[in-house]
């Protein structure tokens, strides 16, 4: 009786936290799976804003088109930097981590809706710090 009670209990707290949107401890050290913070890149001991993306999130560089006949290569990842298109993944290379106050991943139907059409792949956002 006392352990389907400490059961019941256990289960109701962890639908609280749910529900409160309390992050859990994986959470809190993992971040979000589509947001790298200021706090994160700032922990970070790469050199480079691409280092530190594909040390932190490497699934952000997995295009997200699917793969068909008709389009056999899917198409990149878009990368943007303070809402201007860049020239693709290799200008994350020049920029340095500390520079960064986030960088966030949009699934293809996010980026088309927010940046335009033509973002199969997914798109990168990076916005600098001012």
């Amino acid at each position: 009786m006392k352990r389907r009670h400490f059961l019941s209990l256990l289960a109701a707290t962890a639908a609280m936290a749910c529900a409160s949107g309390t992050r859990t401890a994986t959470q809190q050290s993992t971040g979000i799976h589509n947001l790298i913070t200021q706090d994160e890149l700032t922990r970070s001991t790469e050199r480079t804003l691409y280092d530190a993306i594909q040390h932190l999130r490497p699934t952000f560089y997995r295009s997200r088109q699917v793969r068909t006949n008709s389009t056999p290569y899917p198409e990149p990842v878009h990368v943007y930097i303070d809402g201007t298109r860049a020239e693709g993944l290799e200008t994350l290379k020049t920029i340095s981590p500390s520079a960064v106050q986030e960088v966030r991943f949009y699934e293809p139907q996010d980026a088309n809706i927010r940046f335009g059409t033509g973002h199969h792949g997914g798109l990168i956002a990076v916005t600098m710090l001012r």
